[in-house]
C-alpha cells in the first residue's frame, strides 16, 4: 500500500532532538519526595545513573570532597574504564547528568566546585541526605 507523504507526515510522530538545559541549582524537595526521587533514579539501567550510584555516591560517603582524579582512579580500579582519557569521558557523562536542569534532586544531595563554566569538580554529600543516600544505596545493592 503506497501512503501519501503529506498523510505520512501527520502519521508519524515529530523528531527533534531535545537538550535538556543545564542548571547549577539544586532542588528544594521535602525529605520523602526527594527519597522518592533518588530511588526511582538510581533504579534506573543507564550508564549514568549506575556510575553515579556505584561510584560517585559511594566514594563521597567514604570521602568529605571528591575529586575528578578521585572519580578516574576509582572507574579504572572498578573496571568501568580501561585509562585514564576514558575515565575522563565516563566523569564528563557524569558531570553532565548531574547538571541537566530536570536533575535537580541530584544537585539537592550532591554539591561540587565549578573552576570554569563546564567543569565540576570536587563532588561532596550534603551533610544532611547522607543517612538518606546511604540507606537507599544498600537498599538497592542488597534487594534481600
Amino acid at each position: 500500500m503506497i501512503i501519501p507523504e503529506d498523510i505520512e507526515k501527520e502519521r508519524s510522530p515529530k523528531r527533534s532532538i531535545r537538550f535538556k538545559p543545564p542548571s547549577d541549582e539544586p532542588g528544594t524537595y521535602e525529605k520523602d519526595k526527594l527519597e522518592e526521587l533518588l530511588r526511582k533514579y538510581l533504579k534506573k539501567e543507564g550508564i549514568a545513573p549506575k556510575h553515579i550510584k556505584n561510584i560517585l555516591l559511594s566514594l563521597c560517603l567514604k570521602n568529605p570532597i571528591v575529586s575528578r582524579d578521585m572519580l578516574k582512579e576509582e572507574l579504572i580500579k572498578m573496571n568501568e574504564a580501561s585509562e585514564e582519557g576514558k575515565a575522563g569521558i565516563i566523569v564528563a557523562v557524569i558531570s553532565k547528568e548531574i547538571g541537566i536542569a530536570d536533575r535537580d534532586y541530584l544537585r539537592q544531595i550532591i554539591r561540587y566546585e565549578k573552576p570554569n563554566p563546564w567543569k565540576k569538580e570536587n563532588y561532596r554529600l550534603v551533610e544532611k541526605y547522607k543517612g538518606m543516600v546511604e540507606k537507599i544505596l544498600k537498599e538497592l545493592n542488597n534487594p534481600d
